[in-house]
């Protein structure tokens, strides 16, 4: 079924795995739509995503005392 160029178009973005992407790519040919593959920037994590992720590694210091931590810190 090949689009008519008087048949109303939307573009739609669509996020799937690489390995689907053939996949994709051959329904889309065999529908009559048009396919295109944009690259994106890989979105940058904030201060408070890393420390997430550093507290669900283990990479977290815990201290018994106040001065303990400032002894940390300054050395």
């Amino acid at each position: 079924m090949k689009a008519a160029i008087s048949q109303e178009m939307k573009t739609v973005s669509i996020e799937l795995p690489v390995s689907e992407y053939n996949f994709l790519k051959t329904l889309s040919k065999k529908m009559g739509w048009v396919t295109k593959l944009v690259k994106t920037k890989p979105v940058a994590k904030s201060e408070l995503d890393l420390a997430i992720e550093d507290v669900k590694k283990g990479n977290v210091v815990s201290f018994d005392n106040v001065e303990d931590a400032i002894n940390y810190l300054n050395s």
